[in-house]
């Protein structure tokens, strides 16, 4: 699926320059010819990435990517501007701005700023998912340490957030007990039963907020997987 690209510039004769180049590049393109114009398009149908003009009315660049950055959108912006003032410049990227070129621009350094964003953008997108670990109805949000089942949140002590992070890495396996003794304390730190009482206050907490994920497999460990009609 081609990125989808907003082009932002009061003058019509530039922007539609600037949209064939990007088209014959494959990507979707939108125009839109004042700041306003692109805020409400931006808040309707988030972009890929926006290519922006300094110079508007209403609403100039670096107004609009200060609006978009307290909104929280981390939307990739390419400012394009024939200013070669280092302020404007230093303010676009102070703002959150992504690149500032200067016009007249080759067609071909436009693109491969575009390309090198989009897969910065790429990189970021992929690095928040995985910062997220989930299973069924469950949650582990590893940049706020926070866990959540069932949209409900749960208050875990810091070795139940590590037990479950450790199950949810490793959904539909058996853990060995002796596995997550050395995983969550190491092997000569604690005794053997320590695993299953803590194992015991994870799934009673998790189960307060729905069915059992966290099975017992007799002899030899746990296991993480959907809820079944019998329990163990």
């Amino acid at each position: 699926m081609h990125a989808h690209i907003l082009v932002v510039d009061d003058s019509t004769t530039q922007a539609q320059k600037m949209a064939l180049v990007l088209r014959k590049a494959g990507y979707s393109v939108i125009c839109a010819y004042n700041g306003i114009e692109a805020l409400k398009y931006i808040m309707e149908q988030e972009p890929d990435l926006i290519v922006l003009d300094y110079q508007m009315p209403k609403l100039d660049g670096n107004q609009l990517i200060a609006i978009l950055r307290e909104h929280g959108l981390t939307i990739p912006i390419i400012m394009v501007t024939v200013y070669q003032s280092n302020d404007i410049h230093t303010t676009c990227l102070r703002l959150g701005g992504n690149d500032f070129l200067t016009l007249p621009l080759d067609s071909e350094v436009l693109l491969a700023h575009i390309e090198v964003r989009l897969q910065e953008q790429r990189v970021r997108v992929q690095k928040k998912k995985r910062e997220i670990l989930r299973f069924a109805d469950v949650e582990l949000h590893k940049q706020t340490h926070s866990v959540y089942r069932d949209s409900h949140t749960l208050a875990l002590t810091p070795t139940e957030y590590k037990l479950l992070a450790l199950f949810l890495q490793n959904p539909c396996f058996v853990l060995e007990r002796d596995y997550i003794l050395e995983q969550i304390w190491g092997v000569a730190a604690v005794e053997l039963n320590t695993v299953d009482v803590h194992v015991g206050g994870l799934r009673k907490k998790l189960e307060a907020k729905g069915a059992r994920l966290i099975h017992t497999v007799r002899g030899v460990g746990y296991v993480l997987k959907e809820p079944t009609s019998k329990t163990v």
